[in-house]
């Protein structure tokens, strides 16, 4: 079948920026490149919304119920599912209004999922690769009939829906624990000896100069390279035998690691240089507005023993009952506004190792810090275990993917 004898192609279009009546927080999606990674499967939120003004400025370019958006302009082939009503840029293709009779919508997603990176094959020879919509439109595509589409579906959704699942989770868990450390390190509201809220009944406040606010009592101010609750991780050569998985900024979004990391060996490593994951190590971006964080726990056998990370990343090894707090104290927002001031260079802005020690931290009490790790260390140990879950998951349905489309394996 040709992709515009199973539905309505639709090239997306930017409302104009000029209007700021066009734009919103939460109204309507607005697709891009940014908002389909290599594993994405429903779009869900987006970077960036518009208002209902600005999809109705461009309404003819606007999709509704379940669609397949796929990137034609730049890295084309990339897919994923819309549900909403919403919009996209130009650089993305919609198949709407989708012909259920002949081809259930997710199968279709499944194929491009399989075959996309086909598409460069269509692209024009420009320094862009560009897949126009009437040469995406007369793309012919091969799928199974209708019953055997919806039992590909069946099984292949349900591994897609746990690995969301996981996602979801490990969100919410990453809430809790902002939640928990906002209370107890920020408002100083940590339980007493009694169990009431620390400042709030009372609790002893001391003004400290270096902050220039009061901080509970016997408590103190380090730098982020002189504290006793971590010590810096530093990069070196790292020999190791066979193949790694050379884990760069680029492919983590947020906490997630995704974009397909490469794999490598010792000696076609281009720099020798990387750093090695070890177990209770916080790691985050060092690149001024680059919000990445991996969080390597005593359960992370697989990180520790088959990645490496790029020097693009700056690691702590977290102190005895610290690895809770140091995990929450980089992932709040304010601890990017901080990093991103000292950033400096000139053509990628960027912290350097000496730079952190203008990064102050405030050290509580050992108690304190005992009964946060009590609550928070479970937590991160099962997003790493919803992270490893989903690895797996991933692996098979990849695995299975292929042989579902061309027909190696039949579903009964």
């Amino acid at each position: 079948m040709r992709i515009k004898d199973i539905g309505i192609v639709v090239t997306g279009k930017t409302p104009s920026t000029n209007n700021l009546a066009n734009y919103s927080t939460n109204d309507c999606m607005f697709v891009t490149p940014d908002d389909i990674l290599d594993d994405t499967y429903i779009v869900r939120k987006t970077k960036r919304y518009i208002s209902r003004t600005g999809l109705q400025s461009i309404l003819s370019n606007s999709i509704k119920g379940t669609s397949i958006a796929v990137t034609c302009i730049g890295e084309v082939g990339r897919c994923a599912i819309l549900h909403d009503s919403c919009a996209t840029n130009q650089q993305i293709n919609s198949i709407t209004d989708i012909d259920t009779k002949i081809v259930e919508p997710v199968a279709l997603y499944y194929w491009f999922k399989c075959c996309g990176k086909q598409l460069i094959n269509y692209a024009s020879q420009t320094v862009m690769p560009i897949v126009s919509k009437s040469t995406f439109e007369n793309i012919q595509i091969e799928l199974p009939d209708i019953e055997h589409q919806k039992a590909l579906v069946n099984m292949l959704s349900h591994v897609d829906d746990l690995i969301e699942n996981n996602t979801n989770l490990s969100n919410k868990l990453s809430d809790i624990i902002s939640l928990i450390y906002a209370y107890w390190f920020v408002q100083f509201d940590f339980p007493d000896e009694n169990g009431r809220p620390y400042k709030s009944s009372g609790g002893k406040m001391v003004y400290n100069e270096q902050l220039e606010q009061e901080i509970p009592e016997g408590w103190r101010v380090s730098s982020l390279l002189d504290t006793r609750m971590a010590s810096l991780i530093k990069p070196g050569v790292n020999e190791f035998d066979g193949t790694k998985t050379y884990l760069a900024t680029g492919n983590v979004v947020g906490a997630e690691i995704k974009n397909n990391p490469a794999n490598v060996t010792f000696d076609n490593r281009e720099t020798r240089a990387n750093m090695q994951p070890v177990a209770n190590s916080v790691w985050f971006a060092k690149m001024k507005d680059s919000i990445k964080h991996i969080i390597v726990t005593d359960k992370s056998d697989d990180l520790i023993n088959d990645h490496i990370f790029s020097t693009g990343f700056c690691g702590f090894l977290a102190g005895e009952n610290c690895l809770g707090f140091l995990a929450a104290y980089v992932s709040q927002p304010q601890f990017e506004v901080i990093k991103d001031s000292l950033a400096h260079g000139a053509t990628q802005k960027a912290v350097s190792n000496s730079d952190l020690s203008n990064i102050k931290i405030i050290e509580p009490s050992t108690d304190i810090l005992c009964k946060f790790e009590h609550i928070a260390k479970p937590m991160l140990d099962l997003t790493d275990n919803c992270r490893r879950e989903s690895k797996l998951l991933t692996s098979l349905r990849d695995w299975l993917l292929p042989m579902l489309m061309n027909g190696q394996v039949e579903i009964n």
